[in-house]
């Protein structure tokens, strides 16, 4: 089995999944992706139904499928994964915000922010929610930088986000397993620039690019 990175190289990894599989919806290999290749802690969420809706039970549940059973999150093994999900179909997947930060801001603001550090070769992995909410995933303990910049930070074993296929969740930047995730500091000026730019007047877009690297790269 091989991974395929952003910048086109192939890595073996014998039997293990391939992140290949985060373009899917196959919540097994989503997860074994997740667990095996990322090393990231996974843990099972609600279950969504299409007929009946989040197992939660609340008829108002903002966000069915896509939060936890329990918190603390308490992750599974590998193993216990591929038969947790095996056992409960449609069940999200939850991660610890522990091998990274999780940045959240309004969907408009994470387009912004995404085309800007994409321009220069910065991808920063970004998970969309119905095109409401991005979660921007940063490097572990960084998030606090953005405190106070008018998005939310989950950082620590005390906080999760869900990931995809979740109910309503999908990636809009892969993450990779052979690049660091970036710094939150770095984010500082451009996050402010795409949260302004949500009023129209100092909105990121293709016909507003830059020639020179801005001074937050």
């Amino acid at each position: 089995m091989q991974v395929t990175h952003h910048d086109g190289a192939l890595t073996s990894l014998g039997n293990a999944t391939s992140l290949h599989a985060l373009h899917g919806r196959d919540t097994r290999d989503c997860g074994l992706a997740y667990a095996q290749v990322l090393g990231w802690l996974i843990a099972l969420g609600h279950r969504y139904n299409r007929s009946k809706g989040c197992t939660r039970g609340a008829a108002n549940c903002p966000s069915p499928g896509a939060h936890p059973i329990t918190e603390p999150v308490v992750p599974l093994t590998a193993g216990e994964l591929a038969e947790e999900i095996e056992a409960r179909p449609g069940a999200g997947l939850i991660a610890p915000c522990v091998p990274f930060d999780t940045v959240s801001v309004p969907y408009p603001a994470g387009m912004a922010l995404t085309l800007a550090l994409e321009q220069h070769g910065v991808y920063v992995p970004c998970v969309q929610q119905d095109h409401a909410i991005a979660v921007f995933l940063l490097a572990p303990d960084s998030g606090r930088h953005l405190a106070g910049q008018g998005v939310i930070v989950g950082s620590g074993a005390d906080a999760w986000t869900a990931l995809p296929p979740s109910q309503n969740l999908r990636w809009g930047t892969l993450p990779t397993a052979s690049q660091a995730l970036p710094d939150a500091a770095h984010l500082i000026a451009p996050l402010r620039e795409a949260l302004r730019g949500i009023s129209g007047s100092d909105a990121i877009n293709p016909g507003n690019q830059r020639r020179k690297p801005p001074p937050w790269l």
